[in-house]
């Protein structure tokens, strides 16, 4: 071969190993019938195995499964034990102030879910699904639901927990001045309602530590607060409660007019169903009323520690 052959065949040969490595295919298309992979990439560096870029307004990637079973259209698998890997992640690099998404899921189906997160291992403290933000701004906020719907008992956020010992949503204000659950309704900011369990042991609402109210304290029943009146010519009343309270309570009684003709009044028999009124000298010239305010006093439900368990991390 002559010297300039030779370099003809280096430049031949230096065309064919660079070319490939410049040029991509604008469009292109493959189908394949296999029971394993149509496609299979794999980068032994640091690099992406696949790099997928779009113009606006388009999809970087594209997948579909077909239109039955239970197959994910996109499965990803990580076996890195470190914290913080993931199998997916998504990524919104823009700093603009709008309402942009890292992740965003939809679901047409009537009972189906935009998002599901699932934590499979029986022990330890793990999350089915974790939010956090890092901003300082008020109102900023790890995980927000949002029931978008004008009409309808919906709900924003739902918690749930089976378990014997479970808590359905757990509210931790770590700092300084911090608040564990805040609510704000039209109707009510906070409702509670107690479970069918044993007395004693099934609240609405319970705080171990103190209560502190800046509007009214009103009751819907007659069990906290109600009138009692002792008749003419009788000096007791049995007083009973329509929904007995779980323990013995304690009384307070007050009266509707000028209680001198009465002698003295006193109260006894507090239990769980009612109170006896006693007055020394019987009313006379009509019943006598009594305004009361009941107080039920509780040891304290079974388990209490489990109310004042460390917040989740």
């Amino acid at each position: 071969m002559t010297r300039k052959a030779a370099w003809v065949f280096v430049a031949i040969l230096s065309v064919a190993v660079i070319v490939p490595e410049v040029v991509y295919a604008a469009t292109g298309t493959f189908s394949s019938s296999s029971s394993s992979s149509a496609l299979t990439a794999t980068n032994s560096s640091t690099g992406r195995a696949i790099n997928a870029a779009s113009n606006s307004g388009y999809t970087g990637v594209f997948a579909r499964t077909s239109s039955s079973g239970t197959t994910p259209t996109i499965y990803a698998t990580s076996k890195s034990n470190t914290d913080g890997a993931a199998a997916i992640y998504g990524y919104q690099s823009s700093y603009a102030n709008s309402e942009l998404y890292g992740v965003w899921g939809r679901s047409n189906a009537d009972s189906g879910r935009g998002v599901y997160g699932l934590a499979a291992s029986p022990v330890g403290q793990n999350y089915g699904v974790f939010g956090r933000t890092l901003s300082s701004d008020d109102q900023a906020t790890g995980v927000f639901g949002w029931a978008s719907a004008g009409t309808g008992g919906t709900i924003g956020v739902w918690g749930e927990a089976d378990s014997s010992d479970g808590i359905g949503v757990f509210g931790l204000g770590g700092g300084s001045a911090g608040i564990g659950m805040y609510g704000i309704g039209s109707a009510a900011g906070v409702v509670g309602i107690g479970g069918s369990g044993t007395p004693g042991t099934a609240y609405g609402v319970v705080s171990t530590g103190d209560m502190l109210l800046g509007g009214h304290l009103n009751t819907f029943s007659g069990e906290m607060a109600g009138t009692c009146s002792v008749a003419e010519s009788t000096t007791t009343k049995i007083c009973t409660f329509t929904d007995p309270f779980s323990f013995n309570p304690i009384v307070m009684l007050t009266p509707t007019a000028n209680p001198s003709p009465l002698g003295g009044y006193w109260v006894t028999n507090q239990t769980a169903e009612g109170f006896t009124i006693n007055v020394v000298t019987a009313p006379a010239g009509g019943a006598f009323t009594f305004n009361y305010m009941v107080v039920g006093v509780a040891a304290g439900p079974a388990g209490l520690a489990r109310f004042e368990q460390a917040a989740p991390r």
